[in-house]
């Protein structure tokens, strides 16, 4: 056997793998730079985002067993107005069902 052609097999096969680790790096850093000016462009938005919020006021409720008016934030309306449309949608979920099963018969 030749050692020569053993060496040139080994430097071929070796030149390859290193092609493809150089081609690996160089996707490596461009996915880098794509990433950065991704995260640049977020915070830009975010910034410009913060700045055209409204600030929160409260909504007045109005109290009726105090016979006052109570403040409450945006978030907490929006809560409850979340939990009362599920509940609703729950409900009628629950009739139609009650309606539709074939098993009850009223």
């Amino acid at each position: 056997m030749r050692y020569d052609a053993v060496n040139a097999t080994f430097l071929s096969a070796f030149l390859k793998e290193r092609r493809k680790v150089e081609e690996r790096e160089a996707t490596i850093t461009k996915l880098q730079k794509q990433i950065e000016a991704l995260t640049a462009g977020l915070q830009k938005v975010s910034a410009q985002l913060e700045m055209s919020k409204p600030a929160l006021q409260p909504s007045p409720i109005i109290n009726k067993a105090a016979g006052r008016s109570t403040r409450i934030s945006h978030r907490a309306v929006t809560f409850i107005a979340r939990r009362l449309f599920v509940a609703l949608v729950r409900r009628r979920l629950q009739a139609e069902w009650i309606v539709d099963c074939p098993l009850i018969c009223v």
